[in-house]
């Protein structure tokens, strides 16, 4: 007589979309957030969890311990974290925009990143999008405690930057995103990194 089979093992790549999800679009409900995943994730070919184990999945990413860096942004956040004068215009510009939306979502981290990155990208909409995925990526493995890892983002990058490549960025403007496009070379080395330091998400 055979074994009872369970469910399989959640992918660690499978978590980590489930933990940036879960960060990316915090004010969606456990119950909905985890229902539009489980699509997801069976579009991409994937075994998804049960809307169970995503929940709680959801809930143990929201409730991890904040980094300062993930604080709002303001002005006064200049005496603690210095940005380049240059940045600051454009700095400026986004927070306005955001502002403006009515999205109080703009930390700390995301306004280094655009500080970082405001050289190397001249259109201050896919700045803002790119610094995003950055600032995103980088929570992700401050979580983790990983290294930052983006090589994934910076081959977009690279293509945004080269001009013969530019426009499938305003084709497909969602393709700028933290995690690594799948079947790249990229994902399976972050697997085998999580694998290595047993990252796993109960």
């Amino acid at each position: 007589m055979s074994a009872k089979r369970g469910r399989p093992p959640i992918k660690p790549h499978i978590k980590q979309l489930i933990y940036a999800q879960a960060l990316q679009y915090k004010n969606i409900p456990r119950f909905a957030l985890a229902v539009d995943l489980k699509k997801l994730i069976e579009e991409m070919g994937e075994v998804s969890p049960t809307e169970e184990t995503m929940m709680k999945l959801i809930s143990e990413s929201r409730n991890h311990p904040v980094s300062d860096l993930d604080s709002p942004w303001s002005l006064g956040c200049l005496a603690k974290y210095d940005i380049p004068p240059e940045a600051l215009p454009i700095v400026i510009w986004i927070y306005e925009k955001r502002l403006r939306e009515e999205e109080q979502h703009f930390t700390i981290r995301e306004v280094l990143w655009i500080a970082r990155l405001h050289k190397v990208i001249d259109d201050p909409i896919f700045l803002e999008r790119f610094a995003s995925a950055y600032a995103l990526r980088d929570k992700i493995d401050w979580i983790l405690g990983n290294s930052v890892y983006t090589r994934g983002l910076d081959i977009r990058l690279i293509r945004y930057i080269d001009k013969s490549t530019r426009a499938e960025f305003y084709e497909y403007p969602d393709s700028i995103h933290p995690l690594p496009t799948w079947g790249w070379e990229e994902e399976e080395e972050l697997r085998m990194k999580l694998k290595g330091k047993g990252y796993t998400l109960k």
